[in-house]
């Protein structure tokens, strides 16, 4: 891997293809892998020693150490625009740190780490990717636990009990419209509204909603929530791959309304002058928090800690509630700004990562054209 890499791909790229089964692949770590629990626990010892030290003689230790250490390498889905900043943030603070980031969708990057990790070359020292994957990476060591005190910072639902999830952010979902074609007093005003006629062939979703759709299915109820999307279906919605580009095509009059649209897409739409604008639903359903790991192969622990540290900091979380995120910090505002009394989905990694890969597969069924003839094939069962 070359030095300060980006690599851009779309989000998802292996979710594309034929559904692999996530649990399956990341099982072969602990057949062939058989130390590597003892490998992770000397590094989540060494974050145990220094997370017990007070604050201050904390922060000292990790920035002797990283000074050593001088890199660190970086495996993440950020968007690029998102990363490069970061990068420039976090070298003006720490200069004596150089950040090497590589960036992919998700589903590619789980299968790096993995090819990586049975060969024995695993070369990030920090991975950033959706909540999704934590139980997986748990179970075969891959991934360090890292009971960090900036977790105190942190909003409910960002956190688990044990030091293994440490969310940065998590993505909400809102509905963006095109502010020609309808009024504010014309938008729909809760999840039912979207099956009046008159929204027949003018909403759209994009063709890897997943979270979106377990987010129906959590509050719903899995029978009901299923019945709603097929309802949708026969709405007319457009499926269009890619949420800037439903951005785009909304802004343009192509449909009057998109579904899922990302709160940060939305947000930067608005705040830039496009002819759109953003509304959420009661309740708003947010994905996954995307999280922070340190690997149990780094030979560099003391600046994997003191990178995590540096995204879950509120310097940082201000950085990505300025890009419309809602962020991880209690003290940091979520400017897409949301009903005060709007309830609030977010959905578990412990809940919906045994399942992603039975929510990818019934999400294509209903929505996708060419698998809308087997609707009937509706399981929920873990993989």
């Amino acid at each position: 891997m070359g030095t300060g890499k980006l690599e851009v791909t779309e989000r998802d790229m292996a979710m594309r293809a034929a559904i692999r089964p996530i649990t399956l692949v990341f099982l072969l770590f602990s057949t062939i892998l058989p130390d590597a629990k003892g490998m992770a626990a000397s590094i989540e010892e060494t974050f145990d020693k220094l997370n017990r030290l007070p604050l201050s003689e904390r922060q000292s230790a990790l920035e002797r150490e990283a000074r050593k250490e001088g890199r660190i390498v970086f495996y993440t889905t950020l968007n690029v625009a998102d990363l490069q900043d970061i990068k420039k943030l976090f070298e003006q603070k720490y200069p004596f740190l150089r950040l090497e980031p590589f960036r992919l969708g998700h589903g590619r990057l789980a299968n790096k780490i993995q090819t990586e990790a049975l060969a024995g070359k695993l070369e990030a020292d920090v991975v950033s990717m959706p909540g999704n994957y934590v139980s997986e990476f748990r179970a075969t060591g891959v991934l360090a636990r890292n009971r960090t005190p900036f977790r105190n910072q942190l909003r409910e639902g960002f956190t688990d009990k044990e030091g293994w999830f440490n969310g940065m952010y998590s993505t909400a979902y809102t509905v963006q419209y095109n502010t020609k074609l309808v009024r504010r007093e014309e938008l729909p005003k809760d999840w039912n509204a979207l099956l009046d006629p008159k929204w027949q062939g003018q909403m759209a979703l994009d063709q890897e909603g997943y979270e979106w759709f377990a987010g129906l299915l959590e509050f719903m109820g899995e029978e009901k929530g299923a019945r709603f999307a097929r309802q949708l279906v026969d709405q007319g919605i457009a499926i269009r791959r890619g949420h800037t580009l439903l951005s785009q095509l909304v802004a343009a009059g192509e449909f009057k309304l998109v579904l899922d649209q990302y709160d940060h897409i939305s947000f930067r739409a608005a705040q830039s002058g496009s002819p759109t604008n953003y509304f959420f639903l009661n309740p708003i359903v947010a994905e996954v928090p995307n999280a922070i790991w340190a690997t149990k192969t780094s030979a560099r622990p003391h600046a994997a800690a003191l990178f995590s540290d540096f995204l879950l900091g509120k310097e940082t979380q201000q950085f990505f509630s300025e890009r419309g995120r809602r962020v991880a910090h209690k003290d940091v505002s979520y400017l897409p700004n949301p009903p005060a009394t709007a309830r609030w989905i977010v959905l578990s990694p412990e809940t919906w990562g045994p399942k992603y890969n039975n929510l990818i597969k019934s999400y294509r069924e209903i929505f996708l054209p060419k698998s809308r003839r087997n609707r009937s094939a509706f399981c929920f069962a873990s993989s």
